[in-house]
């Protein structure tokens, strides 16, 4: 079975009201996208024209300023959001951690969370009953899984949505801002048992500001700025350019005025 993804000339934008945009405009700010038109309307341009291949085996971090676009660009692989211009194309089973929102059901158990991602995510009921056991050790829970959710600590709860996300043996795993890059123990835990995350035959998405987290996950990086690519590279390279680029910011921002 072929994994990838393509994202060709992909563009996504949202539409915006024009008292917001002036606003904006004026403000100068340097996050989000650029405003434009698009059918005679004011859009925010989320993405722009982002040209993308990834292969299995790919391992990548998206890093930038919030509102550069990586949330849009993941959400764009996972289908939720449709490219207003260009295309995004997918082989392969697709599973997502975007929010730390992951119980279906507040009061029932995490066990009974995970059974029913599984049985949504088109596993059978015995395939439920075999992967549990690996889904319960990967989360770390096994002395709560038979608690309700809402007593699980917001850790708790992004343990068990990773186990949710992987239950499935997903080809394609896209996480945005979510994992705890503190929490090393769980961490190696999925580099160690996780295929989704160490196969040749998988790929790996992850948006983050933390580059600790991003060195112990990914092999590359790609820098997002107002909706476009910006740099790709090795992880370290991508993130010595940005440390580059703030030094030159620093310099010309205390240069006394003349």
């Amino acid at each position: 079975m072929v994994v990838d993804v393509k994202v060709d000339g992909a563009s996504v934008y949202f539409p915006q009201r024009r008292q917001k945009v002036r606003r904006r405009m004026l403000s100068g700010n340097r996050v989000g996208g650029d405003v434009v038109e698009y059918r005679n309307r004011p859009h925010v341009a989320a993405l722009q024209g982002i040209d993308l291949n990834l292969e299995a085996g790919c391992r990548v971090g998206l890093v930038g300023h919030n509102g550069g676009g990586k949330t849009t660009l993941l959400r764009t692989i996972a289908g939720v959001y449709t490219p207003t211009e260009g295309d995004a194309t997918v082989r392969g089973r697709v599973s997502t951690l975007f929010s730390n929102a992951v119980a279906l059901s507040e009061y029932d158990t995490g066990r009974a969370n995970l059974e029913l991602a599984g049985l949504l995510n088109g596993l059978s009921a015995r395939e439920v009953r075999q992967t549990l056991p690996e889904a319960v050790e990967l989360a770390g829970l096994a002395a709560y899984v038979d608690d309700p959710i809402v007593s699980y600590s917001e850790g708790m709860k992004t343990r068990l949505g990773f186990a949710m996300a992987v239950l499935t043996k997903p080809d394609i795993l896209l996480i945005d801002e979510i994992l705890n890059a503190s929490d090393w123990a769980f961490l190696d835990q999925i580099r160690s048992n996780i295929t989704a995350l160490n196969s040749p035959d998988h790929i790996l998405v992850i948006a983050s500001h933390s580059r600790e987290l991003l060195r112990h996950l990914c092999d590359e990086a790609i820098e997002l700025e107002r909706g476009r690519i910006k740099r790709r590279g090795t992880v370290e390279a991508v993130f010595s350019a940005m440390d580059d680029d703030r030094a030159k910011v620093a310099e010309w921002t205390d240069e006394p005025a003349k």
